[in-house]
C-alpha cells in the first residue's frame, strides 16, 4: 500500500483484525495515515483503546452495527473461517454479518 490519507486523518474499521490477513492490512492502513480501530471478537475481554468489539455471527442486523461505526469513515472486512464451530457459521460470517454491515 503506498500513499498517504490526504487532509484530516480518516478513521477505517478493520473487521477481523486479529485474523493473519487483517493484522497486515491494519498495519498498512496505520503506515499510510489512516487511525486504525481494530473490530475483534471481545471474547469476554476488555477491549483496548483501539478496539472495537464485533462478532458478525451475532451482528445480522444493521442497527447492530450502530456503535462500531460510530466515527468511522471506512470499513475493511477482512474476517473469515476455515471451518465452522457453532454458531460461526459461513452462511453467518461469509453472507449474514457483511449484509448487515454494508446496509448500515
Amino acid at each position: 500500500m503506498t500513499g498517504t490519507v490526504a487532509g484530516p486523518r480518516r478513521t477505517v474499521l478493520v473487521v477481523g483484525a486479529n485474523g493473519f490477513l487483517g493484522g497486515y492490512i491494519a498495519s498498512a492502513l496505520h503506515r499510510a495515515g489512516w487511525n486504525v480501530l481494530r473490530g475483534v471478537r471481545a471474547k469476554g475481554q476488555v477491549l483496548r483503546e483501539d478496539e472495537r468489539a464485533v462478532d458478525l455471527a451475532r451482528m445480522t442486523l444493521p442497527t447492530d452495527w450502530r456503535a462500531p461505526l460510530a466515527g468511522v469513515d471506512a470499513v475493511v472486512n477482512v474476517a473469515g473461517i476455515l471451518r465452522e464451530t457453532g454458531a460461526q457459521t459461513f452462511e453467518a460470517l461469509h453472507v449474514q454479518g457483511p449484509l448487515a454491515l454494508a446496509k448500515a
